[in-house]
């Protein structure tokens, strides 16, 4: 819901992204940061889906400085799923080196993501250079643009479908030496994340 008090626009989100709605909705209204006020009364389910504004956010913040009083948008399934984003479509192409005894020691993924009509996130390698000990990882990732709604996050960006494709290759992988699934990712386990773990590193070195 939207509602303008004199100059000032007042938004009422279910958003993860306080200042990136203000400053999205500010922008788009031609206004000052100092303008717009967010206010985040209950959030609901987000996992990365709601962490920017939506076109429909503007239209009623056009609408209520319109008819001058407040606006209220609300949309039925059929169209949350057409108006606001969805989880991308993706082609991924992965492999794994790993010893006898189930000792990873490569990975590699290409993705081809569709992210809809707008720039947006469609990688799914983060569980792959993640999850799992190894110590030669390969990612690359394309965003292919077409004429479809804006890509989305569904419980975090590129996670879920990445996720899917990477523990079914861990689960082909331990059949192949006829090692038990779960000790196989057992054996590669890892207490921090790999990506974190090297990026705080090099802060340290850097102080």
């Amino acid at each position: 819901m939207v509602n303008w008090e004199d100059d000032k626009l007042i938004v009422y989100d279910s958003t993860q992204g306080i200042f990136e709605v203000r400053e999205t909705v500010a922008k788009a209204l031609g206004l000052s940061e100092e303008k717009v006020q967010v206010i985040k009364e209950y959030m609901g389910g987000g996992f990365g889906s709601k962490l920017e504004a939506g076109k429909y956010t503007v239209m009623a913040a056009i609408l209520s400085k319109k008819i001058k009083r407040p606006v209220k948008i609300t949309l039925d399934r059929r169209e949350m799923n057409l108006a606001v984003g969805n989880r991308p479509d993706s082609i991924q192409k992965l492999k794994l080196g790993m010893k006898k005894d189930g000792t990873l020691t490569a990975l590699s993924q290409e993705t081809i993501a569709s992210v809809g009509a707008y720039p947006s996130g469609g990688g799914c390698s983060w569980p792959l250079r993640t999850l799992y000990k190894c110590d030669n990882v390969e990612t690359i990732e394309f965003s292919m643009l077409t004429n479809t709604g804006k890509a989305r996050p569904f419980r975090a960006p590129g996670h879920v479908q990445g996720t899917f494709a990477f523990e079914a290759l861990i689960d082909d992988a331990a059949l192949k030496i006829d090692m038990d699934p779960i000790e196989f990712r057992l054996k590669n386990y890892v207490d921090n994340d790999q990506v974190g773990a090297k990026y705080s590193s090099k802060l340290i070195k850097l102080g």
